[in-house]
């Protein structure tokens, strides 16, 4: 989608497009687990962040200002770059930049290799529950044994 970068100037002469409009970026970038991710918000407060996992709706990350509440332990806005620390293998996907008129900026496809780790608190809670009642079991086991 072109962007028009003097609308005073393209609506006096009646035009709706600039010889100086510019097309999305697109990019494709590949990380490992546990890499982290920047994504530069062209734009500044206005942008809008969609993220779309292959065969899903696009989901809102971002709309203006920070991320939403249940991206705030995922995401950071710093400096005009939407940040995560650590990416895994459900953060792969397509990340789109939309400006405050619906207009696309910047696509950024995601791909993420390496070892998958559990990607969020709960699932991270479940797997070290489930590792210390193996470890509870096998003390139990082995007293029951010298017994």
């Amino acid at each position: 989608m072109l962007v028009c970068s003097c609308p005073l100037v393209c609506s006096a002469w009646g035009f709706s497009l600039c010889a100086s409009s510019v097309p999305a970026r697109e990019e494709h970038l590949t990380l490992r687990t546990r890499d982290a991710f920047s994504l530069p918000l062209y734009g500044g407060d206005t942008v809008m962040v969609l993220f779309q996992r292959a065969g899903q709706l696009p989901t809102i990350i971002r709309n203006t200002g920070s991320p939403y509440p249940i991206y705030a332990y995922q995401f950071t806005v710093w400096n005009g770059i939407l940040t995560q620390d650590m990416v895994t293998s459900d953060d792969a996907g397509r990340y789109t930049l939309k400006d405050g008129q619906g207009n696309t900026i910047s696509t950024v496809t995601l791909t993420v290799s390496g070892k998958t780790f559990p990607s969020s608190l709960p699932e991270c809670m479940t797997l070290c529950c489930d590792i210390e009642n193996i470890v509870s079991q096998e003390r139990h086991f082995t007293v029951l044994s010298l017994i």
